[in-house]
């Protein structure tokens, strides 16, 4: 009996972990900002690269800035 008690306990437990997880998603919504051709974006001091890259850090905003750039060449880090 004590066995079917401790399996009826996880199962609640495990109920209670999804639901939770569920509300932490909703609550962890973010914006996501594409940057295709980032290659076109390259300049001698790079500010502009930086200053992108650096904006999800910089803001107080409530849902967090998520940035993914898009580069159509393999050499980027070397310009």
């Amino acid at each position: 009996e004590g066995e079917h008690d401790d399996g009826g306990s996880r199962r609640k437990g495990k109920a209670k972990a999804q639901k939770k997880n569920q509300t932490n998603r909703k609550k962890e919504r973010s914006v996501l900002l594409i940057v295709d051709e980032l290659d076109v974006l390259v300049t001698r001091s790079q500010s502009v690269l930086y200053n992108l890259f650096e904006w999800p850090h910089s803001t107080g905003a409530a849902q967090p800035l998520r940035v993914v750039g898009i580069a159509n060449t393999m050499d980027l880090p070397e310009r």
